[in-house]
């Protein structure tokens, strides 16, 4: 879409300045493809990637890559795992790939706001 090139355009060839991006959506399913796509910009200009999800309600980010990680955040916050343990990394060509820290189901539900909990 128009806006993705423009997003393109605007990220390549910024250097260092920009270091971190956070995604944030009333729809999960968006912010995961926004997130995978501001990556594979960063990880095609040879810059390092790690998107981590943290999903408020339902992890997206596994549904989208159909990953079942065999550690996700959850395991890492609570010491079950290291974070080099649970990245899971997909490649996006043989030079460049995306490290992505998957949310699990039941972290979500305790990041979730007290009004969103079933």
């Amino acid at each position: 879409s128009d806006t993705f090139v423009l997003l393109h355009q605007s990220l390549t060839g910024v250097g260092d300045i920009v270091t971190r991006a956070d995604v944030i959506s009333d729809d999960a399913a968006v912010s995961a493809a926004v997130a995978l796509s501001v990556a594979a910009v960063a990880a095609h200009e040879s810059r390092a990637a790690l998107v981590v999800e943290r999903a408020v309600t339902t992890p997206s980010l596994s549904a989208q890559l159909g990953a079942t990680p065999r550690f996700t955040l959850g395991d890492v916050r609570a010491g079950r795992a290291r974070a080099e343990e649970a990245v899971h990394v997909v490649p996006l060509d043989r030079d460049a790939h995306i490290d992505v820290l998957l949310a699990s189901p039941e972290r979500a539900a305790a990041d979730a706001p007290d009004s969103l909990r079933s």
